[in-house]
C-alpha cells in the first residue's frame, strides 16, 4: 500500500470538506439575513399608484402618503370643487364624492348640491388657478393658494387670492378626502391682493364697457323663493319684473323718491322718510315703467359681509332678492316668473317702497 498517496488523498478530502463547510456557512448566513429583512418588511407596504394627472411618481405607505401625492391630489380636489360651471358641477360633484371618507360623505354631498343649485340659479361659474402648494406629510394636508375668479352671466364679479386646506385620511386600503375648507391668506399674499385690486377693478370696468350686452342678470324666480343677484356698489342697478310692473318694495331703505309727493297714489298711503340712518340702499322709482333703481349706501365690496335683502312685489307675487355687493358697472336685474299666466298683471303701475 502506498501510504504517501493515501495521506495526499486524505488531505485533499479535508480541503474539500473545509470549502463545502464554508459554502454552507455562507448560505446559512444569507438565509438568516433574508429572514431578518423579510421580518422587517412585514406590515410596511409601499405601493406606487397612478395619480389622476400623471406629473410625477409618488408613494403611499400604510398610513401616509408622500408630499408629491398630496400636491397632486390636492390640486385635483381643488379642481373638482372650485373649477365649476352650471354644466359641469353635477359631474364633478359625483367624482368628488368618490374620494370623500364615509363620515363626511353626507355633509359634503348636501353642501355640493346646494352650491350646484346656487350656481344654476344665478348662472355663475368659478375658476381657480393654483399658485402655491404647501404639503405636510406628518399631518397629511396640503394648503393650496391661488386666484379664484367668479363670473355671473359671463361678467367677472370677483378675482381674489384665496387659500384652501385639503386634509386626507387613510382607510379601507386607500386615501380619502377628510376636509376641504378656506383658510386665511398669509400676510404677504394679503399685501399682494390689495395691490392687485385696483388693476383688477379697472380691467372689469373695461371689459364691461366693451361688452355692455353682457350686463344683464335674468333670474328665474317664483313667489316665496329667495334668489341671488349681483349689486353694483358704485352704480345704480335697475330691477324690473318681466311682464309686470313693480308695485311694492320692502327692505332696509336709506332714502327714496318713490313716495315723495305722491302719498295718495300709493296703495298703503305710506311715504318713506327722507333718510333712514340705518338704511342700506338708496331707492329710486320709474312709475311709468314700473321699475326701480337701487344703489347701496356703503361702497365697499363686502359691505360688512352682509348682503342686501329686498322684497319685490307685483300684483301677483312677491320675490325675495339677496343682493351681493360687487365692484361692477351698472347692471339690470330681470325677474322672470314662468309660473305666472300671461295677461293678468298690467293693472297696477306704481312702486311703493316700504322700509
Amino acid at each position: 500500500m502506498d501510504f504517501e498517496r493515501l495521506n495526499g488523498d486524505i488531505k485533499e478530502m479535508r480541503r474539500r470538506n473545509r470549502g463545502l463547510g464554508l459554502a454552507v456557512g455562507l448560505l446559512a448566513g444569507g438565509h438568516l439575513l433574508a429572514l431578518v429583512v423579510i421580518l422587517n418588511l412585514l406590515g410596511t407596504v409601499r405601493t406606487v399608484l397612478v395619480p389622476p394627472s400623471i406629473n410625477k411618481s409618488f408613494w403611499v405607505s400604510r398610513d401616509k402618503a408622500s408630499s408629491e401625492y398630496l400636491e397632486q391630489m390636492g390640486s385635483f380636489i381643488a379642481w373638482l370643487v372650485l373649477d365649476v360651471t352650471p354644466a359641469s358641477i353635477d359631474w364633478k360633484k359625483d367624482i368628488l364624492l368618490g374620494y370623500v371618507e364615509p363620515e363626511q360623505h353626507g355633509e359634503l354631498k348636501t353642501l355640493q348640491e346646494l352650491e350646484a343649485a346656487r350656481l344654476k340659479r344665478i348662472n355663475a361659474a368659478t375658476y381657480f388657478t393654483p399658485q402655491q402648494l404647501v404639503p405636510s406629510e406628518d399631518a397629511q394636508t396640503v394648503v393650496i393658494s391661488g386666484r379664484l375668479r367668479t363670473l355671473v352671466n359671463n361678467l367677472e364679479t370677483a378675482n381674489e387670492l384665496k387659500a384652501y386646506l385639503v386634509e386626507f385620511s387613510y382607510g379601507g386600503a386607500r386615501m380619502h378626502l377628510k376636509t376641504f375648507k378656506e383658510v386665511p391668506m398669509r400676510p404677504s399674499n394679503d399685501i399682494a391682493q390689495r395691490a392687485w385690486r385696483p388693476a383688477a377693478s379697472a380691467l372689469i370696468l373695461c371689459a364691461a364697457a366693451l361688452h355692455p350686452a353682457q350686463a344683464l342678470q335674468v333670474l328665474d324666480a317664483r313667489d316665496g323663493v329667495a334668489i341671488e343677484a349681483i349689486l353694483s356698489i358704485k352704480e345704480p342697478t335697475r330691477i324690473r319684473i318681466e311682464g309686470a310692473p313693480i308695485t311694492d318694495v320692502f327692505g332696509n331703505i336709506y332714502s327714496s323718491n318713490c313716495g315723495a309727493g305722491n302719498a295718495a297714489a300709493s296703495p298703503a298711503g305710506i311715504v318713506t322718510p327722507a333718510a333712514n340712518p340705518g338704511g342700506e340702499i338708496v331707492l329710486e322709482c320709474d312709475r311709468d315703467k314700473g321699475e326701480i333703481y337701487v344703489r347701496p349706501v356703503s361702497q365697499t365690496p363686502d359691505g360688512g359681509g352682509k348682503p342686501v335683502n329686498l322684497f319685490i312685489s307685483s300684483a301677483q307675487a312677491t320675490y325675495t332678492l339677496v343682493l351681493r355687493r360687487s365692484d361692477t358697472p351698472a347692471d339690470t336685474i330681470v325677474i322672470r316668473d314662468k309660473s305666472l299666466r300671461p295677461g293678468r298683471s298690467r293693472h297696477r303701475g306704481s312702486a311703493n317702497p316700504q322700509g
